[in-house]
């Protein structure tokens, strides 16, 4: 998961470029190439309430200054924050492109003490049937390609997770423990990935196609431990509209099959999401969602944007009419920290068709 931001964050930059920071007229900004950018966040989203934390990332190239136009930017980012509602989330996430981009390496590792919501799994549940509960994990994953051409890569991924200490509500149906993951969970998975990508910046892009597909397989390696098979698609199309704004257009689905446990269903909401929605407010074994965004320039460092979305869910793909639609709408502002890089910290309020609302805070797009 990615943390979202709200209210204030402060930018530092490295000891060279930090004496530009006196100049502070928009024409100045626009000029910096920050590179490392530590940020104490004070945020607020539907998930946590107020959380206080620090966010720290550095951006870097891996080719040697004549081969950079051929190796896109990678990045370094650890986040750590406290909340109000007592939960504690560090974690740690990369994404390398190595030189001329023969491999790219993505890693994840993350802990929680995680206060939660559970309103039961299917695409029908009620507000009445919302639980709270507390758990802990560690989660570690790690995304090995390999660049076939210029733009297919093939490899591998690996996911492993770890819940426990699980104190659900003792009225609700947690505390039964007929739900699959409702006393703690171990898993280990690993399956092929292959991605296509031509975007033309991996933070902020503004043309080209991205289609991601994988396949993983949890085998049951020891007696406790949950046995189940996850396949995910996810496809972008970035269309530039006039000099500066962009149409970015997503679609994802995931499915997963056999017992999974009930944190490792497809989950609506969030941040990347359907914006507006509780994340795991529905959950199943099958979802999928299609998301427009257009972006736009506003006024110097500023940029705009306007996203809707909906999506759906079921035990498979043909549940998907059973039930009506879910979707959301909203308006987000950008604020451009590096121009050559297309940082932006992103600000969006979302707002379902319902009207459950949300907002976030976070470096780089959604999408």
């Amino acid at each position: 998961m990615r943390l979202r931001l709200l209210l204030f964050f402060v930018v530092f930059s490295t000891s060279a470029e930090a004496q530009l920071w006196r100049k502070l007229h928009p024409d100045s900004l626009l000029q910096m190439d920050l590179r490392f950018i530590p940020a104490p966040i004070v945020y607020r989203t539907p998930e946590t309430s107020w959380g206080f934390g620090l966010s720290t990332s550095y951006y870097f190239n891996t080719a040697a200054t004549d081969q950079r136009a051929l190796t896109r930017s990678s990045n370094i980012q650890f986040q750590a924050v406290r909340t109000l509602r007592q939960q504690t989330i560090a974690q740690l996430v990369t994404d390398v492109f190595t030189p001329n981009e023969k491999f790219y390496i993505r890693t994840y590792v993350g802990y929680r003490d995680y206060l939660d919501r559970f309103y039961g799994i299917g695409a029908a549940t009620g507000e009445d049937q919302s639980e709270d509960y507390r758990f802990e994990s560690w989660v570690t994953a790690l995304n090995l390609l390999y660049k076939t051409d210029s733009k297919h890569f093939v490899g591998v991924n690996f996911r492993s997770q770890s819940m426990f200490r699980v104190r659900p509500d003792s009225t609700g149906v947690l505390a039964e423990g007929t739900i699959a993951g409702s006393q703690g969970s171990r898993m280990f998975g690993f399956g092929p990935e292959w991605r296509l990508d031509e975007r033309d910046n991996p933070f902020a892009p503004a043309s080209g196609h991205y289609l991601n597909i994988l396949a993983r397989y949890h085998p049951k390696w020891q007696a406790d431990w949950f046995s189940f098979g996850v396949f995910q698609a996810d496809a972008r199309i970035y269309r530039k509209v006039g000099r500066e704004n962009v149409l970015a257009t997503r679609a994802v689905y995931r499915q997963t099959l056999g017992q999974a446990p009930f944190r490792e269903l497809a989950m609506m909401g969030g941040d990347n999401g359907l914006r507006g929605y509780f994340y795991g407010r529905y959950r199943e074994q099958s979802l999928f969602e299609l998301h427009s965004e257009y972006r736009f320039a506003i006024w110097k460092l500023f940029r705009g944007a306007v996203f809707t979305g909906v999506g759906q869910l079921g035990e498979h793909p043909g549940d998907y009419f059973k039930s009506y639609w879910k979707g959301s709408y909203g308006a987000g502002l950008r604020i451009l920290a590096n121009k050559k890089e297309r940082i932006t910290l992103r600000i969006d309020y979302g707002r379902t068709l319902t009207g459950q609302s949300g907002v976030y805070i976070e470096f780089n797009e959604a999408f």
